[in-house]
């Protein structure tokens, strides 16, 4: 199954660290609910959105360079998963889904999600 985190908050330069701490905390918390692959999905304050997703685990995934520019957001969505539908190499099966003006992730596995798309 999966791991689900986030938050909203308005992080200054004064809480970027417990901003950061908090969300890399969180993440490598629930690395133990999935290690096939990682992403989040985060606003900053001018509602543009940054999305970023792999198949690695959390405790690897926070030292890339991009999960620390998200550090920045205004509010972020995070997931780590095991492969619930398709291989997590295809970054395309792996969390968060985007459209053009929402992310999302889930918990689970949609059976049906050939008949969605």
């Amino acid at each position: 199954m999966c791991g689900i985190f986030g938050y909203v908050g308005t992080p200054s330069n004064s809480m970027r660290p417990i901003v950061g701490a908090m969300a890399t905390a969180l993440a490598l918390e629930t690395q133990q609910r999935g290690t096939h692959a990682t992403g989040f999905a985060a606003w900053n304050a001018g509602r543009h959105v940054m999305i970023d997703k792999a198949p690695i685990k959390a405790s690897d995934y926070v030292q890339r360079d991009v999960w620390c520019a998200a550090m920045n957001a205004t509010s972020l969505i995070g997931h780590c998963r095991f492969a619930t539908s398709g291989d997590p190499r295809n970054n395309a099966n792996n969390h968060p889904f985007t459209s053009r003006r929402y992310a999302m992730v889930h918990n689970g596995c949609i059976a049906a999600h050939k008949d969605l798309a």
